[in-house]
């Protein structure tokens, strides 16, 4: 980015490229949020149906 600099002394290009850095960051996180949060959603349906049975153990033991 420096190189950049003495290229385009009003740092217009820097900026640019920082900004589209920026951009694929925000894109990166954003995925990796979708993917935590279908993680996240398959985790609770797996201890939902996890207690469900252990309900109806508990109810056959009586």
């Amino acid at each position: 980015m420096i190189s950049l600099f003495d290229q385009d002394r009003t740092g217009r290009k820097q900026l640019e490229k920082t900004i589209e850095y920026g951009r694929q960051k925000i894109k990166e996180v954003n995925e990796r949020i979708d993917d935590l949060m279908q993680l996240k959603e398959e985790m609770e349906a797996m201890l939902v149906d996890l207690e469900k049975r252990l309900r109806e153990l508990e109810g056959s033991d009586g």
